[in-house]
C-alpha cells in the first residue's frame, strides 16, 4: 500500500503507526490515520490537506479528543517501531483513496485522498468522527 502513496501520505502512515502504538493497539485503524492526517495538516499549513481541515473547522486537538471518546487504549506494550499491520478497514480506505487519486489523474495516493476516503466510510471510527464533527467532504 505505502509504495502507492506520495511522500506526504507515506509520512502520515508512519505517524499513524506511532499513534496506534501510543494507544497500545496492535493494528493500524482509521482513527489513527485521521489523527495523523490532522497532525500533518497542522504542521503543513499551506497544504491542500490543511485547507480541507481549516474549511471543516477541524484541528488535531478536537480530532484526538473525539477519538478518545470512542475508543479505549489497548493493554500492554506493542513492541517494535515499524508500521503496524493494517486492518481490513484500512485496506478499504486505501482502495477508496486510490480510486479518488486516479479520478483526479494521479497514480499516487495523497493525504487529501486518504481524508476523503475516511469521510466516505461512516461505519469506521474515523468516518464516524468526521460525521459527528459535521465534516462533509
Amino acid at each position: 500500500m505505502i509504495d502507492q502513496c506520495n511522500e506526504d501520505a507515506r509520512s502520515v502512515f508512519e505517524l499513524a503507526s506511532k499513534i496506534g502504538r501510543n494507544f497500545q493497539h496492535d493494528s493500524l485503524r482509521s482513527e489513527h490515520l485521521l489523527i495523523a492526517l490532522a497532525n500533518f495538516a497542522n504542521r503543513n499549513k499551506g497544504s491542500g490537506l490543511a485547507r480541507l481541515f481549516k474549511a471543516s473547522n477541524l484541528c488535531p486537538r478536537v480530532v484526538r479528543s473525539e477519538v478518545e471518546k470512542l475508543i479505549v487504549s489497548g493493554v500492554g506494550i506493542v513492541s517494535g517501531d515499524g508500521e503496524l499491520p493494517t486492518t481490513p478497514d484500512i485496506k478499504i480506505v486505501f482502495e477508496l483513496a486510490r480510486e479518488n487519486s486516479r479520478e483526479l489523474g494521479s497514480e499516487l495516493v495523497g493525504c487529501e485522498d486518504l481524508l476523503i476516503a475516511i469521510s466516505k466510510r461512516k461505519d469506521l471510527i474515523g468516518g464516524m468522527i468526521l460525521w459527528n464533527l459535521g465534516c462533509s467532504l
